[in-house]
């Protein structure tokens, strides 16, 4: 089977209390996890690089808190998703493309 090297830059906003409270999440693309860090930072966002191997087609890019009972009081929004190098592409709806 022919894969396809893609790497995805994603900008990562979060919104949570100023607590002290220090959210984990999960970056998934379609079912396998690539990355989880705890968010240590006010005021500020990451660009997450992503670097993809995978067959042609189309793989949802997904961020999820690890402790689920965040979710009332934490959020993690990714924006300005791209491909920055590779036979890829973003659609509309979210979904990276590998061409």
């Amino acid at each position: 089977m022919l894969t396809k090297t893609v790497e995805v830059l994603c900008d990562i906003h979060c919104s949570c209390p100023a607590d002290g409270h220090k959210p984990v999440y999960r970056i998934f693309v379609g079912e396998e996890l690539f990355s989880e860090r705890t968010w240590l930072w006010t005021d500020f966002y990451l660009e997450e690089n992503l670097t993809i191997i995978a067959p042609i087609g189309h793989y949802k890019i997904n961020i999820v808190l690890l402790k689920p009972e965040d979710n009332k009081h934490t959020s993690f929004k990714p924006t300005n998703i791209r491909v920055s190098a590779g036979d890829g592409r973003i659609l509309k709806n979210g979904m990276l493309e590998v061409i």
